[in-house]
């Protein structure tokens, strides 16, 4: 009799299971296609330029980059993530060993809810991944690989970092007039014109103290400047509008925590602002190699995320095993501005 972990139908459970909201995964990403290739072609731009994906190792903790204009695909890398199969060891154990309930549709009742409580868990730490992994993209133009070991480059990409009186920490900044010039460089250099603003919450409080800005929303009375903070959800706030530009400013904070050490670490560093067009990042699925069983010949799966029980090393219990094999693409590799403004 098949246990409550049959592959086919996880994997397409897991499809129904909804992943945690993030605002920074769903203003970025606007598109994801699930290929039926394992590599991917990558058709991203530089200044407007298509090229071929840069491909960098790892070497002493320093990302070291070496030109691959010869790579046109690339296979993306795999999150691959394991957690006990509890409602397969409930399931295992016979009536009474543990288990008390008064019949089988009760016993089915319970290991359905773990078998939900335990995809809810894999999807929500593969999202997490994820968004970890866009949030290096931006910062960095590079997505990692490899356990932070590799990285794919996409462009010449360097982050901006500010100084002086042109630090948003500096109530005199002027900081409409530098955002200005960043969208213009953009839309110079790729045709892209960014339109969304976020920033992290020491630098949303510097932009609402800005004496400049204070000053012109006095006399223009919100004409050029609609600076309205409001809480969206947590960790996220809407801090206003600037018609000038056609820019909306958000303000962002949230952590992560590597498994196996003790303490999170913020998505979005302090001090960090990021200016793109919303929905102008994509990810594409590569398809790979599926057992449903052990003993089983490999089929290709495509689609977002695979789900099946595998034997744990010592063999006497069973693991829930998602695998996903995510690539995120830029619209343009010198499409948005990441600072460092205060």
């Amino acid at each position: 009799m098949a246990g409550p972990y049959e592959a086919r139908k996880i994997t397409a459970a897991i499809e129904r299971v909804k992943r945690p909201v993030n605002f920074l995964w769903n203003i970025l990403i606007g598109k994801e296609i699930e290929e039926v290739v394992q590599e991917i072609e990558i058709h991203s731009k530089d200044n407007g330029r298509v090229r071929a994906a840069f491909v960098g190792p790892m070497s002493n903790g320093i990302l070291i980059e070496r030109d691959g204009f010869a790579v046109e695909r690339y296979k993306p890398p795999f999150i691959s993530l394991k957690i006990p199969a509890t409602a397969e060891s409930a399931y295992k154990q016979q009536f009474g060993e543990g288990i008390y309930v008064t019949g089988k549709k009760d016993l089915n009742k319970i290991l359905k809810k773990q078998v939900a409580e335990d995809l809810k868990t894999l999807k929500a730490i593969t999202h997490r991944t994820k968004i970890w992994a866009l949030s290096q993209l931006v910062m960095t133009g590079v997505f990692p690989m490899g356990n932070g070991k590799e990285g794919i480059k996409y462009g010449d990409f360097a982050l901006k970092v500010l100084t002086g009186a042109d630090r948003f920490s500096d109530t005199n900044s002027d900081i409409i007039g530098w955002l200005s010039n960043q969208k213009l460089e953009v839309q110079k250099n790729t045709g892209n014109v960014v339109d969304t603003v976020i920033v992290t919450p020491d630098v949303a409080r510097s932009i609402i103290n800005n004496k400049l800005l204070m000053e012109k929303i006095r006399i223009l009375n919100d004409t050029l400047i609609n600076l309205k903070p409001k809480e969206k959800e947590p960790g996220v706030s809407y801090i206003g509008y600037i018609p000038e530009i056609d820019t909306k400013i958000y303000s962002y904070m949230d952590w992560v925590k590597e498994y196996g050490k003790p303490t999170e670490e913020p998505i979005l560093p302090d001090g960090t602002l990021l200016y793109f067009k919303a929905k102008s990042f994509r990810v594409n699925y590569g398809s790979f190699p599926f057992r449903e069983k052990i003993t089983d010949r490999a089929k290709i799966f495509v689609g977002k995320e695979a789900v099946k029980t595998v034997p744990s090393s010592e063999g006497n219990t069973d693991l829930l095993e998602i695998r996903s094999s995510p690539l995120i693409i830029p619209e343009d590799a010198q499409g948005w501005i990441a600072a460092k403004v205060i």
